[in-house]
């Protein structure tokens, strides 16, 4: 559905600024998320609710205007009004705010949820939904005036009837708000939830395997592609298991990257040398006793001393890496796994800048060679 033509510059029932309304516009050309909620939504005001929802989440003090917003604006006043006081609404503020990604992903979720929530009280309540629909019906007829005769007097007057509805659908909205606070909740929790699944999967898919080092990783990545990507993993069910399967790869890795051998005292053998570590109880004892004292530091000096014999794990050097992945039918139950696998040995590559080397085989065979580990993410 077309919105209304009004420009979000001056649609905003937040304290944002010239820069928050920039910024907003280049996430939204950026993220294709963004504008299918945009089209899907249930409100004319639906885009301007959206640059509130990411300004909110975004912005270090985000507040609700304390000045009379426009008629058709009332709606998107209430319902960021309700975003913002819920009251695991700040804590998850924390994890968004000055995060691009995170606020636009959490853009995307929370308007769908918000969405989903219209949607469900429009079915359940006849008066809502009759109000709705006169709202769409106004906005379709303003739509096709547009279309045929451009801007004019009459569509100036549908256009202030078309508000003056919207502003007549606050109480109720407002009413149904207070009625049903709980499931308006649940939605919102929701949202949040999956916007931090939906940043992990993407770091477990993009990030190194270093500790700390997914998020550094990911910022090497331009913030397009970056959107992108999420967006994907969000609506793609194979691709979030996908990078599931890669960050428990990754977590395997990660552990048997941290242990070092650490060379153990063996009863393999004895031998004769001048490691203290690795003496004898029994020419300790010697040392401790005056009478043989002298002795034990004539032998120590002369390495003469028993001490335990130590086995030395041989050093490998680090080579490319070659993995070998059966694309046949046989596999279809482990392709996720499959492919998660691949992802997390390619990030060890390019962590240890070593070349990995992925051969596709099954009717034919594909070779494909990263060199020191990087990769091109296409979108």
């Amino acid at each position: 559905m077309t919105r209304m033509t009004t420009s979000i510059e001056n649609r905003s029932v937040l304290n944002t600024d010239a820069f928050d309304k920039r910024r907003f516009n280049e996430i939204y050309s950026m993220s294709q998320g963004i504008q299918k909620v945009r089209d899907e939504g249930e409100l004319p005001t639906f885009e301007p609710l959206l640059a509130d929802i990411w300004a909110s989440l975004y912005k270090m003090k985000p507040e609700i205007t304390e000045e009379e917003v426009a008629a058709d604006l009332r709606v998107n006043k209430s319902l960021m009004g309700r975003i913002m006081t819920d009251e695991s609404f700040e804590i998850y503020r924390s994890f968004t705010r000055l995060d691009d990604l995170s606020s636009a992903i959490g853009t995307v979720k929370f308007g769908e949820k918000t969405n989903q929530w219209l949607a469900d009280q429009k079915m359940q309540d006849s008066e809502l939904r009759k109000k709705m629909q006169e709202i769409q019906a106004m906005q379709r007829q303003l739509e096709k005036q547009e279309q045929q005769v451009g801007h004019g007097n009459g569509n100036e007057q549908l256009q202030a009837d078309l508000s003056q509805a919207m502003a007549g659908l606050d109480s109720q909205i407002q009413q149904t708000l207070q009625n049903n606070s709980h499931s308006f909740s649940e939605q919102m929790a929701q949202a949040a939830q999956e916007t931090r699944q939906v940043k992990a999967n993407l770091k477990s898919l993009m990030g190194g395997i270093g500790s700390g080092s997914a998020e550094a990783e990911l910022k090497k990545v331009p913030l397009r592609n970056q959107i992108s990507l999420a967006e994907k993993i969000a609506a793609d069910k194979r691709m979030l298991e996908i990078a599931e399967w890669a960050g428990r790869f990754k977590q395997i890795a990660i552990k048997k990257q941290k242990s070092k051998h650490i060379e153990g005292i063996e009863s393999k053998g004895v031998v004769a040398g001048d490691v203290i570590e690795r003496l004898l109880p029994i020419e300790l004892g010697l040392y401790k006793h005056s009478v043989t004292k002298i002795d034990f530091l004539r032998r120590f000096a002369e390495k003469q001393t028993m001490m335990y014999e130590q086995s030395v794990r041989d050093t490998l050097g680090k080579g490319p890496i070659v993995l070998c992945l059966d694309q046949s039918g046989s596999m279809r139950k482990l392709d996720s796994q499959s492919k998660g696998f691949a992802l997390a040995l390619l990030s060890i590559a390019k962590k240890q800048k070593r070349d990995f080397c992925l051969v596709l085989f099954s009717t034919r065979t594909v070779v494909k060679v990263y060199e020191k580990g990087k990769k091109k993410l296409k979108t």
